[in-house]
């Protein structure tokens, strides 16, 4: 499996360094032929202190100061709950009157619309947006843990978004592919982030197949009949019904009884019943 390898953000001399001016973001989706390749564009021509892998914050421009200190963080108190963080894919010099496009995949992610008044940070540090750990949920295909252990080092220095689609390799049935599901830092669950040496990779299978092979052989039926043996072999199947907490308000004080005894008329003895088999049953 292979995976290409992102660029890495070029380091600045300040960790945050919010723009003065307020810019306009424009969206675009994978049919628009200039940018459609890339999650996000910029206009150096229009944003000239923007560098091709670069991570900006993008948040809903404020009616307060133009200038954020770089004192600040990047936690939930810090920032608005409509943010994003961003890694610059291609510089574009051919985009009129357009500074700052993102997919709109992307944007969907926190809601922001067309032509949305915004500020840009850009954030020098990239451990300010590493992740703790990433979760890919796949289906239709195995991955083993030597796949595993290629496809998260080949990851180092990319940027994930929620709900992006990422390519695991090649192999006989095509592309596989997977979804990230979860992105977690601090424990808390971000929009984007950039994976690290130390971010921790969860792997889960949304086709798992089970197979239970149970040997039936000659021998032993005759041996069963021979010493008058009878061995039960079961299956049992089951599940967890949670009955709903009681109201200490309600004037119905048999309201939980009631939902206790309905979900207890399955027993389990009439699973175990239902699913047994003996060798003096099929004769």
């Amino acid at each position: 499996l292979s995976v290409p390898r992102t660029k890495q953000p070029v380091a600045r001399s300040s960790t945050i360094e919010t723009l003065k001016q307020t810019i306009t973001l424009r969206l675009h989706n994978e049919r628009d032929p200039r940018a459609g390749q890339y999650d996000v564009v910029v206009n150096p021509k229009l944003l000239p202190n923007i560098k091709e892998g670069d991570l900006l914050e993008i948040k809903e421009s404020q009616p307060v100061s133009d200038y954020q200190d770089s004192s600040s963080d990047l936690s939930d108190e810090a920032i608005p709950e409509k943010h994003l963080v961003v890694q610059v894919k291609k510089l574009l010099s051919d985009l009129p009157a357009i500074q700052i496009s993102i997919n709109k995949r992307l944007a969907d992610l926190v809601e922001f619309t067309d032509k949305l008044q915004i500020k840009l940070t850009v954030i020098s540090d990239p451990t300010k947006v590493h992740l703790d750990s990433v979760e890919l949920s796949y289906i239709g295909f195995y991955i083993s843990r030597a796949d595993m252990w290629r496809v998260q080092t080949s990851m180092i220095g990319s940027m994930l978004y929620l709900s992006e689609s990422v390519n695991l390799g090649v192999g006989l049935k095509g592309s596989y592919r997977s979804t990230v599901t979860d992105l977690i830092r601090s424990g808390v669950q971000y929009k984007s982030g950039i994976v690290s040496k130390d971010t921790k990779f969860v792997y889960r299978s949304r086709s798992s197949k089970f197979v239970f092979l149970i040997q039936l052989s000659k021998e032993m039926w005759e041996k069963w009949s021979k010493f008058d043996i009878n061995h039960v072999l079961t299956l049992v199947l089951f599940s967890r019904v949670y009955s709903p907490t009681p109201d200490p308000n309600s004037s119905n004080p048999n309201s939980t009884a009631t939902s206790n005894n309905s979900s207890s008329s399955s027993s389990p003895s009439s699973s175990l019943s239902s699913s047994s088999s003996s060798p003096h049953s099929n004769n």
